[in-house]
């Protein structure tokens, strides 16, 4: 596991503490936290995780992991997972390369950063957490000149035409640069998509 402690400067707020996790017992709540809300809340997590009660995967080790501290109960209530793409590339790929085509950001690979399994415990869902969880990803990002955020985001118990409405409303209003337009692979392309093409 990747334990930076002084990577990512302490951030709070008067109910939240923000940093990277520094130890695996930390890691380990994150962990813990993903599969309550991916595994039992939305019942779309990984099968293996509910041996051990924890989402996780072997990106996981070559990771830096932003945590949310809850400072009156010390929980971990909220986190996300980030690696640079030089990361990436010394060690096993960007995750989000498995389902898209990650070519068109290879140029920009040194200022880049992949985020993921994000999540905030249900009761912390508010903009008090969310703000702070994401002014410590910036912090994080800007000490480090990353100037591209990359990564996939789950639009969850949506039937193929909703889906498709939020496809196209992002597409009309939100569309990469043509430089930076990616397709999913084949595999996970939605029905729709095969219009497009």
């Amino acid at each position: 596991m990747r334990l930076l402690p002084h990577s990512l400067p302490f951030l709070s707020n008067d109910r939240y503490d923000c940093r990277l996790a520094r130890t695996q017992e930390e890691i380990c709540r994150a962990q813990h936290l993903r599969f309550e809300v991916f595994n039992l809340e939305l019942g779309e997590g990984l099968a293996s995780s509910y041996l051990h009660q924890r989402d996780q995967d072997p990106f996981d080790a070559v990771c830096d992991h932003v945590i949310l501290v809850d400072r009156m109960s010390g929980e971990v209530v909220g986190t996300y997972r980030m690696q640079s793409g030089e990361t990436a590339e010394e060690a096993l790929g960007y995750v989000s390369e498995q389902a898209f085509d990650f070519s068109p950001f290879e140029r920009v690979r040194s200022a880049s950063l992949e985020l993921g399994r994000a999540c905030l415990h249900p009761d912390h869902r508010h903009y008090q957490a969310l703000s702070l969880l994401w002014k410590g990803i910036l912090r994080y990002a800007n000490k480090r000149a990353m100037r591209y955020l990359l990564g996939c985001s789950s639009v969850h118990g949506l039937d193929i035409q909703q889906g498709h409405a939020i496809y196209e409303a992002l597409k009309k209003s939100h569309l990469a640069p043509e430089a930076f337009q990616t397709t999913p692979h084949f595999e996970t392309q939605l029905p729709f998509m095969a219009w497009e093409s």
